[in-house]
C-alpha cells in the first residue's frame, strides 16, 4: 500500500505544479500590465518594478495553490481511471480508504503551511508592496490628462523625464481651488525629492472680488501635495499578521459589531488555506467520474473554482452584515464543498 500511496502522490505533483503554473500566470498578467505601464510611462527602476512583482507575488499564490490542487487531483484521477488503473486496483482488492485518506492528510499537510504563510508572509509582502508602491512619487503626472494634487488640479501638454525623480513638463496649466487661481507657464520642472514644482515664463490669472488682475513670472515655485508618496506606509488590515490582527480583535471586544471585519479578515487567511482539503475531497471524486483529459479536467476546476469563490463572497456579505457569524461565513464555502465531497467520494467508492 505504501508503494501505492507514493505513486499516487507522485501522479498529483506534476499536475499541482503545472496549476501553479498556469494559474499564477492567469493571475499575474494584470499587474505585469500595470508595471510594464509603469516602466514605460513613468520611468519607473526595473529594479523597483521587479521588487514590486516578487512582493505581489505571495498574493496570487495564496489563491492559485489551492486551485492547483484541485486541478492535479481532477487530472490524475481522471487519467487513473482513464487508464483502468483504479479498476485494477479494486480488481486485485485494494481498499481505496487508506489512498485517498493519504491524500487528505498531505492536503491538511499543506493547508496548514498555507495558512502559516497567508497569515505572516502574506501581510510583509502586502505591507512591502504598498511601501515600495507609494515611493513612486510621479504617479499622478500624464500628459494631456487633468489631474489632481489637494487644492491644485494639473494640466500637462507634454512630460519628460530629465534625471531621478525630476520631470520637465511643457504646455502646464494649473486651476487653484483656493484663490481661484489660473497659472499658465511655457514649461515646469518637477522635482520630486524636493516636493516642489517650478514655472518657468507664465502668467497667472486671478480673481479677487469683482476685479480681475493678471501677473507675468518668469519663474515661480510651488510646494507640491504628494499624499502617500515618500512617506512610511501605515498598515491596513490585508497587512497585518494574525497576531496583529488577534490582538486588535481584543482591544475591540465589547464593541458591538466592531470586531466582524476584523474576524472576517482572520478567519478569511485560514479558510482560504484549508480550501485544499475542500477542493480535495471534492476533487477525487469528480476526477474518478472523468474519463476526459487535462483539457476537460482545467474546465472543470475553473467551474468548481467560481462555484467556490460565488459561496466565498456570498458568505462574506452575509458576515459583514451580521446576518451570520463571521466566522461560520469563512469558513461556509469549505463546509459546504467539503461536505459534497465527502458524499460523492462514499458514493463512487461504493461503485
Amino acid at each position: 500500500m505504501k508503494i501505492l500511496q507514493r505513486y499516487v502522490l507522485h501522479e498529483l505533483f506534476f499536475p499541482f505544479l503545472f496549476g501553479i503554473a498556469i494559474f499564477t500566470f492567469i493571475f499575474t498578467m494584470d499587474i505585469i500590465l500595470q508595471l510594464n505601464d509603469l516602466y514605460f510611462t513613468k520611468k519607473v527602476e526595473i529594479g523597483l518594478i521587479f521588487r514590486l512583482f516578487v512582493y505581489h507575488l505571495p498574493a496570487t499564490f495564496a489563491i492559485t495553490i489551492p486551485m492547483a490542487v484541485l486541478l492535479s487531483n481532477l487530472i490524475s484521477f481522471s487519467r487513473l481511471k482513464q487508464e483502468n488503473e483504479i479498476t485494477a486496483m479494486l480488481g486485485s482488492g485494494i481498499n481505496l480508504n487508506p489512498l485517498i485518506f493519504t491524500i487528505v492528510i498531505a492536503s491538511l499537510l499543506l493547508s496548514g503551511g498555507m495558512a502559516i504563510f497567508n497569515n505572516t508572509i502574506l501581510p510583509a509582502a502586502n505591507h512591502l508592496f504598498k511601501k515600495g508602491y507609494n515611493r513612486i512619487p510621479n504617479l499622478f503626472l500624464n500628459e494631456q490628462k487633468f489631474i489632481g494634487d489637494g487644492n491644485r488640479v494639473f494640466f500637462i501638454d507634454r512630460l519628460r523625464k530629465r534625471g531621478n525623480n525630476l520631470w520637465q513638463g511643457k504646455g502646464i496649466y494649473i486651476y487653484e481651488k483656493e484663490g481661484n487661481k489660473n497659472i499658465f507657464a511655457k514649461q515646469a520642472i518637477f522635482n520630486f525629492d524636493r516636493a516642489l514644482l517650478t514655472l518657468e515664463d507664465g502668467v497667472t490669472h486671478q480673481m479677487e472680488g469683482k476685479s480681475y488682475r493678471t501677473l507675468n513670472f518668469e519663474r515661480q515655485e510651488i510646494k507640491l501635495d504628494l499624499g502617500d508618496s515618500g512617506r512610511e506606509a501605515t498598515r491596513g488590515l490585508s497587512e497585518m499578521t494574525g497576531g496583529e490582527l488577534k490582538k486588535r480583535i481584543k482591544e475591540w471586544k465589547g464593541t458591538k459589531g466592531a470586531p466582524n471585519f476584523l474576524l472576517i479578515e482572520l478567519h478569511k487567511r485560514s479558510s482560504i488555506a484549508f480550501s485544499c482539503v475542500a477542493f480535495t475531497l471534492i476533487g477525487i471524486p469528480i476526477g474518478l467520474l472523468t474519463k476526459k483529459g487535462k483539457g476537460v479536467g482545467f474546465g472543470i476546476s475553473v467551474l468548481l473554482i467560481f462555484i467556490y469563490y460565488l459561496l466565498y463572497i456570498i458568505g462574506e456579505t452575509l458576515g459583514r452584515r451580521g446576518t451570520i457569524h463571521p466566522i461560520l461565513s469563512m469558513w461556509m464555502p469549505n463546509m459546504i464543498v467539503g461536505g459534497i465531497g465527502v458524499f460523492l467520494i462514499a458514493k463512487t467508492i461504493r461503485r
